[in-house]
């Protein structure tokens, strides 16, 4: 019984702390309150007592209840060199530091020798595969990166500080002032040198921003990490959506781009129409389990044909990738579509996928593969908007 008003603090701590399932890379499965978390090992106090696991048994560490969803929504992406991705409200530089205000209206700060790149629109669709092709290219130094009606174009030179309003930017020798309205992006060059560490673990916040973890520390159920560029949080344990460790599930990615093409297109088509239909992650189309021949899933995407999704892998010697795809039971006993897979463009797999067959087991070599690209595609004999789930996606080192 707690007695102090210290200990009933430390007692109604407990009781409010929220809940974890811990997935080892055999499949056991241990639920209960986080109590440490480290490169070396997980604790977690579950109903029959204690237990420590090691890090390197650990797939992912998951929250029973999925936390709630930041109010605002994000307005810029910024890539680290680590490979980290914060999803924030705003991004400013000024005399080598970036402050960023993430969605959680919490502002960090951190060098700009840490920041990648930034975008300052939507990249989705067409423009992703052109943000991707500038961001990959070499290049001898910082880029602008413009946007147009249709299409990104971009500049060398040296980018400034960065406010609200303007972007300063060095064209040979001229200072510039570049209105951000009219800036797609940023880009800054770092010269090669040492090779950042791997981290041990990847978390993915409840806003979406994705962190490579090469420290950890858990105290009053608040999670500081530190990435291998040096970027560090502290976040409370609710707004944690998942830590991945070995195995990595797409659905705990933000995909670089993800869309739905309607069978019949016509002109004017409403913008909620796209959101209505979007692949989903961690859930059915209609917001329930994914269902795969009775079996419900935790894990996956959920796709209407025809529709596509684009992921940049994290870094990582990431070597397989493993799934089990089939027709929603919720579609049975019709429907059908064509599966197609693609690693940099090149096709990993094309397959039908039927609702009177059994769900096809996906197990493909990625080996050097960057850019992972899923389409759904409608059936042979063009059957429109039919429930395709991609169960347990995960990728594998």
């Amino acid at each position: 019984m707690c007695f102090s008003v210290a200990s009933l603090l430390v007692c109604c701590a407990a009781l409010s702390a929220p809940e974890f399932q811990v997935q080892t890379s055999d499949g056991e499965q241990f639920y209960g309150r986080l109590t440490a978390i480290s490169a070396k090992q997980v604790a977690l106090e579950t109903q029959p007592g204690p237990v420590t696991l090691s890090f390197d048994d650990v797939a992912d560490i998951t929250p029973l209840e999925k936390p709630a969803a930041p109010a605002e929504t994000p307005s810029v992406w910024i890539d680290l060199v680590d490979g980290s991705r914060l999803l924030g409200a705003s991004y400013e530089a000024s005399a080598g530091r970036a402050k960023i205000k993430l969605l959680d209206q919490q502002v960090v700060e951190l060098s700009t020798r840490a920041v990648a790149g930034v975008r300052l629109i939507d990249t989705s669709g067409a423009l992703a595969a052109q943000w991707a092709t500038i961001a990959e290219a070499e290049r001898t130094g910082d880029l602008i990166v413009i946007r147009g009606k249709t299409a990104l174009d971009y500049q060398a030179g040296v980018l400034g500080d960065i406010t609200a309003e303007t972007v300063g930017f060095k064209l040979d020798d001229e200072a510039l002032s570049v209105k951000r309205t009219k800036v797609a992006g940023l880009l800054y060059y770092h010269p090669a040198g040492k090779k950042l560490p791997r981290g041990f673990a990847q978390l993915v916040d409840a806003g979406g921003s994705r962190l490579e973890i090469a420290e950890a520390r858990l105290a009053a159920d608040r999670l500081t990490i530190k990435t291998p560029a040096g970027f560090e949080r502290t976040m409370p344990l609710d707004q944690i959506a998942a830590v991945t460790g070995r195995v990595q599930y797409l659905s705990d990615l933000e995909p670089e781009s993800a869309l739905w093409t309607p069978y019949a297109s016509a002109a004017g088509q409403p913008d909620s129409l796209a959101r209505l239909f979007r692949p989903r992650r961690n859930e059915a189309v209609d917001g329930g389990e994914l269902k795969l021949d009775g079996i419900s899933y935790a894990k996956g995407l959920a796709m209407y044909s025809r529709s596509e999704v684009v992921y940049r892998l994290p870094p990582g010697q990431f070597k397989r990738l493993k799934a089990l795809a089939g027709i929603d039971d919720r579609a049975q006993p019709a429907g059908a579509v064509r599966l197609v897979i693609l690693g940099d463009d090149r096709k990993l797999l094309e397959a039908e996928v039927a609702a009177d067959q059994e769900p096809l087991p996906v197990d493909l070599d990625l080996t050097g593969v960057r850019r992972l690209r899923i389409l759904v595609d409608f059936g042979p004999r063009a059957e429109a908007m039919d429930l395709f789930d991609l169960c347990e996606a995960r990728i594998l080192q």
